[in-house]
C-alpha cells in the first residue's frame, strides 16, 4: 500500500468514524466550535491510522 493510499483510505474510514469532525457546514462559527472540529478530525484519522495499522482493510472498491 503506498502513501497516497493509506492517506486516502485514513480519511475514508475516519469520517465514517466521526462524520461530524468533517462537516463544513456554511454558517459563522466561534473559534471554540472550530477547533472542536478540529480536535475531532485528528482523533477521528488517529483512530483511523490504528485501525489499519491493527489489519484492518476496506471492502469497498474507490
Amino acid at each position: 500500500m503506498t502513501a497516497d493510499t493509506t492517506g486516502e483510505l485514513v480519511d475514508r474510514l475516519a469520517r465514517v468514524l466521526d462524520p461530524v469532525a468533517f462537516d463544513d457546514r456554511a454558517e459563522p462559527r466561534t473559534l471554540g466550535q472550530l477547533w472542536d472540529q478540529v480536535s475531532r478530525r485528528m482523533t477521528a484519522q488517529e483512530h483511523a491510522r490504528r485501525a489499519i495499522a491493527a489489519g484492518w482493510t476496506s471492502t469497498e472498491t474507490p
